[in-house]
């Protein structure tokens, strides 16, 4: 008869307890303490200091750092063993069922072996028998493999020593308790589980209600929260997770807490988690609560939301509590909700939607006082998305609603309120990305991208747009990223909807003409929503100025995409890119976006300024041997800015005589920025370019003399055909006089020796460089600037002087970066004026003709979205 065997190890689990406890003194002396503090350090989240004896932190040697890392060396190696100690037991308890299971064998055997011998049958049921006996060998061998393979284990793990890994494996057994967490952070997962959540949930509502007093065990429901949230922070954008355990117990104990009902006399409402701020407040006020432990609870359940509602650690919208839900259905959601009584608004007292506004603005308001109060957590794309739209869509119903004023929307604390939620759900990019480019995943009835927008760019926020440009901001910081291409696409297509979303004929309507007046000195009354919400046009430049190349470019009407391209031939040394993405635009929306800009102060003269330093640059990147497209390009852009300029005149002023003052101030202070701007864009301060020599002192020299002393006739200056004639001799006398410039800074042209007849235009300044010094005469390339016998005088001498002189073709790149090399061509420096300049007009006209406004009937054609044929327009007689 076959007999059972089986392997036994060396090791007891006796005696590797016994080395498992010998290790936790190892820990104790570590700390000072004793095995009951100990256990206290590992029940609950707390500080390693809190545990160090007083006579161990006070010796010169203490350094916490150090004695951190022996202590969870100790605990994680009396852990391991601790687990082999079971490993052995486990082995243990599998042999002895083996051994039960072979003694009844061997019984059964021994009562019918007697009949099977008299049946001739013996060897057949001894056969059997060993049979069934080899199986628990099989067995007893196979336990004995997986014994070895868990020795292996924790060798290994002994080995490995502490890493993060090592520990989360250590601690999913049950092991360790918080002692990791409280040693090395949020790099230990937290020992929690669901059970724990419910538990904890009902403890607090405990303490909440007054039903017990805040002790230790507060405190660590309290400590566990934090913990979760600073794990959320810490691993978000790594790529790893909050541990299932941890999210599970998060979505326990928010709803279980969701269900709490109690209520006070100054807070008659019971709306669980989001109703206890008030309550806590309403607490403090009649003396029942500690008012200094209100914003840390707070932000313990705010973290513990953020963290829950992240998609990328594990959690979702849909395990958030109902209370923090029903935020997102909006204002009607409340209208049977029990009103704030001790709310009272300004002026009345509020009812119907107004009501239900206010109550809906509560909530939010209790919510934002959690987020904001808990560590800087990025919340769930979902969460952060439909917040924004959710806010947006409410703004905009109060904007429209009559008597709004008895809204708390409208009070400076709800704009305070409402910004810092905005700057959290800012945080998630994608979600951000999303409002733009289209917010359907379910959560909302009806999202409204138009009207989220609408509400939070006409909305006066009290920082005057700044929390809200968070939205934006993102955008001109990622559209160009050389290397991640992912994050070029979504800031992209982001800008593509965004641009198309505010173009629309009903949209410009409503936020060039929001109905609001602001007192700024010129304009009052039918403000645009950038006059009053500057750091929103500020931010829309910023997009502006990421891709100011694009609103040159040729793009067809209709066109709203973004194609990322791929970088290449990127030069560390050089520090540039081939950039072949685009922005694709329609050319009537690239116009309305411009008229955006110039609703503030600022972003305006920026905008004048890059526009024209772009004229600039790409003048000088032509004769320095770029492309004739350069010419086409800066046409277009110039065109788009000066049709915005003339055009948000005439909608602030309503009269030609104020929209010229205003073109002029722009136009004067635009071209004193762009100098500083393209001087500073070129290797040297411009030395060796096309504008060495030109300073802005010079520059403003030239404008004064020409608006202080010749201002032109009004009603002349915006006529039909004249104008446009006026616009392209500017041009060119524009780029005549950056090409004398170059070939004096070139030594091609001796500013010292031009003929005597051209010294009344042309003045040399000693340096060898020539600036034109003639009174009246102008460097905008703008409309209606000069009469026309001041541009043919002008035109003439220059020209005269080009003419003269001969240019070698050049190739390669100058100033301005392009892929690829072109010559240019023809010998006359005049010649490359004339095929420069014709491009450029030939663009601008094209553009120009459509969208730029000649008086106060055409610029209402253009915002009602048509051609208004601006250059060639006849007057009626």
């Amino acid at each position: 008869m076959l007999e059972f065997t089986y392997e036994e190890p060396d090791a007891t689990d006796g005696d590797v307890d016994d080395a498992a406890e010998t290790l936790w003194k190892v820990f104790d002396r570590i700390t000072g303490g004793s095995s009951a503090v100990r256990e206290n350090f590992g029940s609950s989240a707390m500080e390693f200091s809190e545990i160090v004896s007083d006579d161990i932190k006070n010796t010169g040697s203490y350094n916490e750092l150090k004695w951190k890392e022996a202590a969870m060396a100790a605990s994680y190696a009396a852990g391991v063993t601790a687990k082999w100690a079971d490993d052995l037991r486990w082995y243990d308890r599998k042999i002895k069922i083996l051994e039960a299971e072979h003694l009844t064998l061997k019984a059964s055997f021994a009562l019918t072996i007697g009949p099977m011998v008299l049946a001739g049958k013996e060897k057949e049921h001894t056969n059997k028998f060993n049979e069934q006996v080899g199986d628990l060998n099989s067995k007893a061998r196979a336990y004995w493999k997986e014994l070895e393979g868990k020795s292996d284990d924790c060798g290994n793990r002994l080995k490995e020593g502490v890493t993060p890994s090592s520990v989360k494996k250590l601690m999913e057994g049950g092991r360790l308790g918080w002692i990791p967490y409280n040693l090395i952070g949020s790099d230990a997962p937290t020992p929690v589980t669901p059970e724990q959540g419910k538990k904890m949930a009902r403890e607090m509502e405990r303490y909440l209600s007054g039903e017990k007093e805040i002790d230790e065990n507060y405190y660590a429901i309290k400590a566990a929260l934090e913990a979760i949230g600073a794990r959320a922070r810490d691993k978000q954008g790594s790529g790893e997770r909050l541990t299932k355990n941890e999210n599970e117990f998060l979505s326990e104990f928010l709803n279980r807490l969701d269900q709490f009902d109690e209520t006070s006399v100054a807070n008659p409402r019971a709306q669980g988690v989001i109703g206890i701020p008030d309550y806590l407040d309403a607490l403090a006020n009649e003396g029942r609560w500690d008012s200094a432990e209100t914003e840390a609870l707070l932000g313990a359940l705010g973290g513990a939301i953020l963290a829950l509602s992240d998609e990328s650690l594990g959690g979702s919208y849909n395990q958030l509590p109902e209370s923090v839900q029903k935020i997102f259905e909006g204002s009607s959601a409340y209208e049977d909700s029990t009103p704030y009584t001790h709310y009272g608004a300004p002026g009345g007292s509020p009812t119907g939607e107004q009501s239900s506004a206010n109550e809906w603005y509560k909530s939010v308001d209790s919510l934002t006082r959690m987020l904001s109060s808990a560590p800087e957590i990025t919340g769930g794309k979902h969460f952060s998305a439909g917040l924004t739209m959710t806010v947006g869509m409410e703004l905009d119903d109060h904007f429209n609603r009559p008597d709004s004023k008895f809204e708390l929307l409208g009070s400076p604390q709800a704009s305070q309120s409402l910004e810092e939620l905005l700057g959290i759900t800012a945080r998630n990019k994608e979600a951000s990305a999303a409002v733009f480019t289209g917010y359907q995943d379910g959560i909302l009835d009806n999202p409204d991208t138009e009207k989220m927008v609408r509400g939070l760019f006409r909305y006066e926020w009290d920082d005057n747009g700044e929390a809200a440009r968070g939205l934006t901001d993102w955008i001109s910081n990622d559209i160009n990223d050389p290397f991640d291409v992912d994050k070029r696409k979504l800031a992209g297509d982001a800008a593509a909807s965004l641009i198309k979303v505010i173009s629309s004929d009903e949209m410009f309507d409503a936020l060039v003409d929001t109905g609001i007046e602001v007192g700024d000195g010129y304009g009052e009354g039918n403000a645009s929503f950038t006059q009053y919400n500057s750091e929103l046009a500020d931010s829309l430049f910023k997009l502006f100025e990421s891709r100011v190349d694009d609103f040159g470019m040729s793009y067809p009407d209709g066109a709203y995409e973004f194609e990322p391209g791929v970088p290449s031939d990127y030069s560390e040394e050089k520090g540039y890119y081939n950039d072949q993405s685009k922005l694709r635009l329609d050319p009537r929306a690239r116009v309305r976006f411009l008229q955006y800009l110039m609703g503030d102060e600022d972003t305006a003269v920026n905008t004048v300024g890059l526009a024209k330093a772009k004229q600039f640059e790409a003048m000088d990147s032509y004769i320095g041997g770029g492309p004739e497209y350069l010419g086409a390009r800066a046409g277009r852009l110039q065109s788009l800015v000066d049709s915005a300029v003339i055009n948000e005149a005439f909608s602030r002023y309503g009269n030609v005589e104020d929209a010229f003052e205003r073109e002029k101030e722009l136009n004067k202070r635009g071209g004193e920025a762009a100098i500083d701007l393209f001087l500073g864009s070129v290797p040297g301060g411009g030395v060796g370019s096309s504008l060495a020599g030109l300073t802005k002192a010079s520059y403003q020299d030239f404008l004064n003399d020409y608006y202080d002393d010749r201002k032109p006739t009004i009603e002349r200056s915006y006529q039909g055909q004249e104008l446009a004639d006026r616009a392209e001799d500017s041009m060119r006398l524009d780029a005549e006089l950056q090409m004398i410039h170059m070939l004096t800074a070139a030594g091609k042209l001796d500013a010292n020796d031009i003929e005597s007849s051209l010294d009344r235009n042309l003045e040399g300044d000693g340096s060898g460089s020539v600036i034109w010094k003639s009174p009246g005469k102008d460097l905008i390339s703008s409309p209606g600037k000069l009469d026309r016998e001041d541009y043919e005088v002008a035109n003439h001498d220059i020209s005269k002087v080009l003419d003269e002189v001969r240019v070698e073709q050049q190739s390669g790149r100058n100033s301005y970066e392009y892929a690829g090399d072109s010559d240019i061509s023809g010998d006359k420096a005049s010649d490359l004026v004339d095929t420069y300049v014709g491009e450029q007009w030939k663009s601008y006209e094209n553009y120009s003709k459509r969208f730029m406004s000649k008086n106060v009937e055409d610029y209402k054609k253009f915002h009602d979205g048509d051609d208004i044929n601006g250059l060639y327009a006849k007057d009626d007689d």
